[in-house]
């Protein structure tokens, strides 16, 4: 949710207001909007800025969904005393952006989803890992394995923001405007493990080579496909519970060694989720009905009663019920 705060700070006896416009995390689609000047806030005339997207075409909700185009438009600008505008974008996917015959608005054209993909890829190669302070680049995060590819909250959603802005040169000098556009993706904070939910993408990551083909065999019943299959990081989406078969042919496999088969195998196993908590003691400590079913001190060693007792089962529900720090900001690393 778009929240605006207003300070007021006096700074040699002259007072100055400052907007600042915070986007939630998550799919919507919310317009953070920056710079600009101020209409009197009592139904004067409104504050110049770029208007929230509205989709053109494509499914017509609240949400911009891959493949999608939107409408865009300066508001709150004189028109009269604008020379030119200059639309650009700043981050994530590749977007189409047209201006209009004016350049007072702009459709903004939203790629498929494996662009998405490919970008939660290269954010895990560029901006995550260890920090090389000499050359200001990052070593990434992707290991060159066989596996299913985990990724965090704020991965994606470095991802899902687009951020465009317009450049308006007027006959009293020029002004930068400035919207995030949140993309809805189907993708959701994956872990890496084989166990996976079904309707979520679950991307792989792949072993350097130089082609690859990649394979699904699928439970009965399921119409699930491999995207980008001749890609290092393929994905596809679980439609049914089941055994998800995919292979690869493994071109530095070493002959003869039974431990390195040509033709790699990775199980995926899929699923619905429950959540873990399924309630409150006697107590009104969290309980489940699901962990202690393995954590029982026989499978294996039971956690989740210490864990109910501590400070950790419940820290960020007590810190955003009473905290004025926590707030929605936290979401990106917490949820």
């Amino acid at each position: 949710m778009l929240k605006r705060f207003v300070r007021l700070f006096l700074i040699m006896g002259v007072i100055l207001t400052l907007s600042f416009a915070f986007v939630g995390c998550g799919g919507g689609n919310e317009a953070a909007i920056d710079g600009g000047g101020g209409g009197d806030g009592d139904g004067g005339a409104a504050t110049p800025g770029l208007s929230t997207p509205v989709v053109t075409t494509g499914n017509t909700d609240a949400n911009i969904d891959p493949g999608e185009i939107v409408t865009i438009a300066l508001e709150g600008v004189d028109a009269a005393t604008v020379t030119s505008v200059t639309w650009a974008q700043s981050n994530s996917v590749a977007v189409t952006i047209t201006p209009s015959a004016d350049g007072l608005s702009a459709t903004v054209g939203f790629p498929d989803l494996t662009a998405y993909k490919n970008e939660i890829i290269t954010i895990l190669k560029t901006k995550r890992g260890h920090l090389d302070h000499e050359t200001s680049t990052r070593a990434g995060v992707l290991v060159d394995r066989w596996q299913v590819q985990g990724y965090a909250p704020l991965d994606l959603e470095d991802a899902e923001a687009v951020t465009i802005t317009a450049t308006v040169e007027t006959t009293s000098g020029t002004t930068e405007y400035t919207s995030n556009l949140m993309t809805h993706l189907p993708f959701q904070p994956a872990t890496g493990l084989r166990n996976v939910p079904i309707g979520i993408p679950v991307i792989f990551q792949g072993e350097t080579q130089a082609t690859y083909d990649w394979a699904l065999t699928v439970p009965a019943g399921s119409a699930a496909t491999f995207m980008d299959a001749t890609n290092q990081n393929p994905y596809f989406i679980p439609d049914i519970m089941g055994t998800y078969v995919v292979t690869i042919t493994d071109a530095t496999f070493t002959a003869g060694d039974e431990a390195d088969p040509e033709i790699k195998t990775i199980n995926i196993y899929a699923g619905t989720w429950q959540g873990a908590i399924t309630g409150k003691d006697a107590n009104g400590r969290p309980d489940s009905d699901y962990c202690g079913v393995c954590h029982n001190d026989s499978n294996a060693p039971d956690k989740f009663t210490d864990w109910k007792e501590s400070g950790h089962a419940e820290i960020f529900t007590n810190n955003l019920d009473t905290s004025a720090h926590y707030g929605d900001g936290c979401f990106a690393c917490e949820r």
